[in-house]
């Protein structure tokens, strides 16, 4: 009724102006969340594909926020079933929406995932449906700056964790990472030196990992015929191409 949507709204405001404060840096300069944070996120993220952008926004920045995390996680279920209401559901949805800011979020929400240690083991769990989801939505010509962007950060969370690992990731796991690099490269403007370099960042990782196996890979794939096409990149961008083809070489 009226006075239930007034409330809800009265929520959602005391949420969105605790955010900031909430999400900080430090858990222990973190401020608490409104008793009802999670309950207004999970009603958020049954929301349509369509209109799904500012529920993805809200979750991006809670998952940062410890105890919002755990519990978000432990209500994320599966991505093989993924559940109105949960990260899962919202995740799983954004990636076949075709929406850009739906899909931008939802990886930089996937990016997010990695800081707090509970959903950082249910995005490593997810992986393979994850970047399955997303798969193909930077191809070509596709996407924009920032869509190229988030992917980018996921890809490098993914490959650091890997590299984290020591070993642990399966060589089909590490393949499936160095595909969605290949992919990502193919249609990688030069200029957009952020992404190429956190592209080649999580290349060099991968590589550095995963031993003459995945070098070897890396070289069928003609990736090191891709680095020379970013060679001209400035900066940073630039010097890690130049380490990341020496391993190729």
């Amino acid at each position: 009724d009226a006075t239930c949507c007034f409330c809800c709204v009265g929520l959602l405001d005391q949420l969105l102006g605790s955010l900031a404060g909430a999400t900080s840096a430090t858990a222990a300069s973190a401020q608490p969340l409104p008793v009802d944070a999670i309950g207004i996120a999970t009603r958020l993220l049954r929301w349509p594909a369509q209109q799904l952008f500012p529920a993805l926004d809200i979750a991006r920045c809670l998952v940062l926020h410890a105890a919002a995390a755990a519990q978000l996680a432990a209500s994320a279920g599966s991505m093989s079933t993924p559940a109105i209401g949960t990260l899962s559901g919202a995740l799983a949805a954004a990636a076949v929406s075709g929406v850009g800011p739906a899909l931008q979020t939802g990886l930089r929400l996937v990016a997010n995932c990695f800081k707090q240690p509970e959903l950082r083991f249910w995005v490593l769990e997810n992986r393979e449906l994850l970047l399955d989801g997303f798969a193909g939505c930077c191809s070509g010509t596709g996407g924009n700056k920032g869509l190229r962007l988030s992917l980018a950060t996921v890809l490098l969370n993914y490959a650091v964790a890997a590299g984290a690992a020591a070993g642990q990731m399966s060589i089909e796991g590490a393949m499936q990472l160095m595909s969605g690099l290949d992919e990502l490269l193919g249609g990688l403007p030069v200029e957009e030196a952020d992404s190429v370099h956190r592209v080649v960042l999580a290349l060099g990782t991968l590589l550095a990992a995963g031993g003459p196996d995945l070098v070897g890979l890396a070289k069928d794939l003609g990736l090191a015929e891709r680095l020379q096409g970013l060679s001209n990149a400035g900066g940073k961008a630039a010097v890690a191409v130049q380490e990341v083809r020496a391993l190729l070489h």
